[in-house]
């Protein structure tokens, strides 16, 4: 006997396939799989002359007489973590340095001999007797670590920061700012260079209608900059002529003459 079926007009089930998230990019792949990852490690005398790193972390780890010369940090986070990641009598010459966010480190007696930092924003980093020379731009160095409600605490109060030389040194647009005492470091002097020894006293001194009235805007901003410095207990004041667009820098030769004395207020 024939069994009928009953003609069944639902429409057919397609079968399940899992979700396929975006391939990532090439760039990104790579970046991973070179990433060189140090993670609560102690090393001595070992050599990493040379290397190529696009993204470098350092975490909760010590570096002892270890040589990063001549060594690419594409981008180098120098100590990941709340725990210091900390660098002793260590070689960074000839190195090329990418370090938008270097974290929490110490470098001490370390050497930064014909070295291209391009960026070194060092909120949480302590440098003690360190020799640079070569060109370091863009970024800072704080006396203060970060104070931000949404992360806790670092364990000290204070970066530690002196005996650093940066006399053979090019600084362009580079601060030292929250509390460093420059006094105790060694700055590089010159025509690109303005230093004041008394910061509060020289912005108080300046004869700011008259540099108003003949630089306007620039003034204006350079004032507000060095207000700034001031609010966060910076005593000594350090300008690069050159981290400044070239519109500025006649006013910035007017403020450097009278730092020196040459144009009184």
């Amino acid at each position: 006997m024939r069994v009928s079926k009953e003609k069944d007009d639902s429409p057919p089930l397609t079968p399940y396939r899992p979700k396929m998230t975006k391939t990532p990019s090439r760039e990104l792949v790579r970046l991973l799989r070179e990433r060189k990852v140090f993670n609560k490690q102690t090393l001595s005398g070992e050599s990493f002359r040379g290397e190529r790193w696009p993204d470098f972390i350092a975490i909760s780890s010590t570096f002892n007489f270890c040589n990063f010369s001549n060594t690419q940090f594409e981008q180098a986070c120098f100590g990941g973590g709340m725990n210091q990641s900390r660098y002793v009598n260590c070689c960074f010459d000839d190195a090329e340095i990418d370090a938008n966010a270097p974290g929490n480190a110490r470098f001490e007696r370390c050497t930064f001999l014909n070295t291209k930092i391009r960026e070194f924003r060092g909120v949480n980093v302590e440098f003690i007797d360190c020799i640079f020379s070569g060109v370091i731009k863009n970024g800072f160095f704080n006396g203060t670590p970060h104070r931000d409600t949404a992360t806790p605490p670092l364990s000290r109060t204070q970066n530690e920061f002196h005996g650093n030389d940066f006399s053979n040194a090019e600084l362009i647009n580079i601060g030292f700012r929250s509390g460093i005492d420059l006094s105790l470091q060694r700055l590089p002097k010159g025509d690109d260079y303005i230093y004041v020894e008394d910061g509060r006293r020289f912005v108080q001194n300046l004869p700011s209608t008259g540099l108003a009235e003949k630089h306007g805007d620039p003034f204006s901003v350079i004032e507000h900059v060095l207000e700034m410095e001031l609010a966060e207990e910076q005593r000594q004041i350090f300008l690069s002529i050159k981290g400044f667009p070239a519109r500025d820098r006649p006013m910035l030769m007017d403020l450097k003459r009278i730092a020196e004395g040459k144009l009184l207020a």
